[in-house]
């Protein structure tokens, strides 16, 4: 395993911004004090290589905080400080309570372009 101080100060603060850390790490199945190498592995994969899916997966399961697979409009705004736009973040919610994977990937794809 890989203590959680330092793979953040090591490798994911390296390449992306602070909140954006936090999903992946999150969405590799860091825990609270550390994450199995393998997890980390896996997940910089996917990243680098995996397809759209795949990259989007790892997106929602990061900011499914409550790991119900469904998203909260709050769970979604995690994702202005990406560059997402607010307007469509108000757009989708004000139709829809929740939102779930099949309707992030939907989503998703015109938002950044995956």
């Amino acid at each position: 395993t890989l203590d959680r101080v330092r793979c953040f100060s090591s490798i994911l603060d390296v390449f992306l911004p602070g909140e954006a850390a936090e999903l992946f790490y999150r969405a590799m199945n860091g825990g609270a004090k550390a994450i199995a190498i393998s997890d980390l592995i896996c997940g910089l994969t996917v990243m680098a290589r995996g397809n759209a899916d795949l990259k989007k997966r790892l997106v929602f399961e990061g900011l499914d905080s409550e790991g119900r697979e469904q998203l909260s409009r709050k769970d979604v705004e995690r994702l202005r400080m990406l560059g997402d736009s607010e307007t469509a973040i108000k757009d989708y919610f004000a139709r829809n309570l929740t939102m779930d994977y099949a309707q992030f990937s939907a989503w998703a794809l015109p938002q950044k372009g995956l």
